[in-house]
């Protein structure tokens, strides 16, 4: 009884085309030239204002790797995560030459590959609507947009694990009715199993992720192994699937052996796979349990990959959960792909391999997801024409609904998000953090100002080495960094000592000791200045023995500092508080002590700052509820004023102190600094 419930669920082939009226509409006819719109509009969406954007951190990985090749110094193998990356971009900037544009141009073209891949899955799972309408929902993909516009291999992994998934369904999954030969019988194609290990070695060499394919590999031949069985379709020894299933079963058994997992799995997988991909595949039982049993971090790792699939496509992504779950009313055996391919996974992320766990690595099996929610969309358009008089229509109705859902679909994605993304004309966050983890700073503005005054002999400080490096074209830039995180200790620890005889700022002793005997330099920081990476004492030397340049950045994201020693300095600061370019609004609350109340005659707030320009721009809170305005600078440049304090407004002992930035001001040139205070 339950093998004749399963023959009539799992119908004898896997990847059917389901024939019915949509097959026959113009948008079918037509489908190679809608997927090639859609690959155009993808690649114009994806390389639209591709070079306005600064560098981040992690491009100038690949970045100083090229550059070093270009320069006779570097191999390009030194890197092999993302390796293929690097090969595609090598010819485009020894030609053309190291800049944004050329840099991300292969993240575009591996982007825009990438949808014509996502319909050749949907229609070899389903059917042709499917196919073109996930293409259409991965030409317009916020996420996929994202990353397909920065100088890593995520778009290329994402590219080349689609390419892997299908030469597996190819080769292992071959359509033919004919039953002639032992590989048409068991449904093998002889080329692709030639081309579908290459396939996984190509992927595997652009993101060691790749390696999670094995496991769905396993999962779906176990699956399709117990069918093939309960349904006496095939013997258990002639059963393509038991080639896959019965050493898996093995290995899961040996995964949850601790002697066999350290003494026979890893020697074996060290052989064979870098240490890094390894690591992922050897779970640490008694870390994992660890997490399991803690409320506060069970689903944290969870939470990240689930965000990615709720807030790119906001309320599409519903139907990409009845997807997973409809897809049999297509093809039913797809309900294992889905599982074995998306859901097992993206639960092995989140549970078992939990570390590292950001946004973009859900990137490689998210196409499926957005199958998935094609799935969903014509599931409930496959309810309303069960309720159509005339099914076999093959004219005006089956185009008008397939019409309708495209439209539908664009106007429920994040088209104004997306068109918000690549027209900014500012640099920091650009897309949800839920999406990508990274915030863009803008180094080429302050940059191009340095370097129009640089002098070769000049010291070059930063809090990221990579980017002046890369912008001033020095590699001589000295790291400032006080603190680094332990992944041990889980703590942040100090910096280790400089070399001897190097010039480091690991320590605030090896910082001061640079500026102090180079005659002239300069320090260039972003937010790592004013985060636990950078000791306290460390800044505080820094506000008060260089001078700043309050205007080189015009979000704020990257401060500028120099000292030159041959030419006394004009101003000298206590504080530097900047306020109004960025995010940031408010100041910290600072405290100052009065001993004497009675003593206090006609109090006065003597500020000496920049940038305000506008009477209702800045003002000062004290003790949490008295406001007062900070009258504007009355020339350009630093000068000070003085605002008269209500002597109510004090109190005896502790008071606190408080600036704010009106975000309503009329303000031309956003912000204001702040130098010196007294009361």
């Amino acid at each position: 009884m339950f093998t004749d419930y399963l023959r009539k669920i799992m119908p004898t082939k896997l990847l059917s085309q389901d024939s019915d009226f949509f097959n026959k509409t113009f948008f079918s006819k037509k489908a190679f030239t809608l997927v090639l719109l859609f690959t155009i509009v993808g690649f114009i969406l994806r390389i639209y204002r591709l070079s306005f954007l600064s560098l981040w951190v992690d491009e100038y990985v690949y970045t100083r790797i090229l550059q070093n090749v270009l320069e006779g110094s570097g191999n390009i193998g030194s890197n092999k995560h993302g390796l293929i990356y690097m090969l595609i971009a090598l010819p485009f900037v020894k030609i053309w030459g190291m800049s944004e544009f050329w840099l991300r141009l292969p993240a575009v073209i591996f982007g825009a590959g990438c949808i014509p891949l996502i319909y050749l899955l949907g229609k070899r799972l389903f059917n042709k609507t499917i196919g073109l309408l996930s293409a259409f929902l991965g030409m317009i993909s916020l996420y996929s947009i994202y990353w397909s516009r920065v100088v890593r291999n995520y778009s290329s992994f994402e590219f080349f694990y689609l390419l892997l998934i299908l030469a597996f369904l190819y080769a292992y999954e071959y359509q033919s009715d004919k039953k002639d030969t032992f590989w048409n019988k068991h449904k093998l194609n002889k080329k692709f199993l030639i081309l579908f290990p290459i396939a996984l070695g190509v992927s595997i060499l652009n993101h060691q992720l790749s390696v999670f394919f094995l496991f769905s590999l396993l999962a779906y031949s176990s699956i399709m192994f117990v069918v093939n069985f309960l349904t006496k379709k095939f013997p258990i020894l002639k059963n393509k699937y038991s080639i896959i299933a019965i050493p898996g079963l093995i290995f899961f058994i040996l995964l949850l052996t601790p002697f066999a997992l350290e003494n026979v799995i890893r020697p074996f997988f060290l052989i064979i796979l870098p240490e890094k991909a390894v690591n992922f595949i050897i779970p640490n039982w008694e870390r994992i349990l660890g997490f399991i049993e803690d409320p506060e971090k069970r689903f944290f790792v969870f939470d990240v990959y689930f965000n990615v699939l709720t807030y790119d496509f906001t309320i599409l992504h519903y139907l990409g959960f009845l997807g997973l779950i409809s897809a049999f009313l297509f093809n039913r055996k797809a309900v294992a792909f889905f599982f074995a391919f998306f859901v097992f996974p993206f639960l092995l992320m989140s549970f078992i391999f939990r570390e590292p766990y950001l946004p973009r690595y859900l990137i490689y099996i998210y196409p499926i997801f957005i199958i998935a929610i094609a799935v969903g969309i014509m599931s409930i358009v496959k309810g309303i024409v069960h309720f159509l008089p005339n099914k076999n229509n093959s004219g005006f109705i089956p185009n008008i609904l397939t019409l309708l859902v495209f439209i539908v679909t664009y106007f429920l994605s994040p088209h104004k998000e997306v068109m918000a993304m690549i027209k900014t004309e500012q640099h920091g966050r650009i897309i949800p953090k839920e999406l990508s983890n990274w915030s863009f700073t803008d180094w080429k503005q302050p940059l191009a100002f340095v370097k129009k005054h640089i002098r070769p002999s000049d010291k070059i400080i930063s809090t990221v080495s990579v980017a002046p490096s890369y912008y001033l074209n020095r590699d001589d830039v000295i790291h400032f960094r006080q603190r680094k995180y332990d992944t041990k200790k889980k703590q942040y620890v100090p910096m280790d000592d400089c070399k001897e005889g190097q010039e480091c700022a690991y320590s605030v002793n090896g910082f001061m000791n640079i500026v102090k005997s180079n005659k002239r330099g300069w320090l260039i920081a972003d937010y790592y200045f004013d985060n636990v990476m950078t000791d306290p004492r460390a800044k505080d030397f820094a506000i008060k023995n260089l001078d700043y340049y309050f205007n080189l950045s015009v979000d704020g994201s990257v401060k500028v500092f120099s000292w030159d020693h041959d030419i006394p300095r004009k101003h000298r600061n206590t504080v530097l508080i900047e306020l109004g370019k960025g995010a940031k609004m408010a100041s910290n609350e600072m405290n100052f002590s009065i001993s004497n109340l009675q003593d206090v005659q006609n109090p006065q707030l003597r500020i000496e700052s920049e940038g305000i320009d506008g009477k209702d721009e800045a003002f000062a809170i004290i003790n949490k509820k008295h406001q007062v305005l900070i009258p504007p600078n009355d020339a350009l440049g630093r000068s000070y004023s003085v605002t008269p304090i209500d002597k109510s407004w004090l109190k005896q002992g502790q008071n606190t102190l408080q600036f704010g930035y009106n975000q309503k001001t009329k303000d031309f040139f956003k912000g204001y600094v702040i130098y010196n205070i007294s009361l």
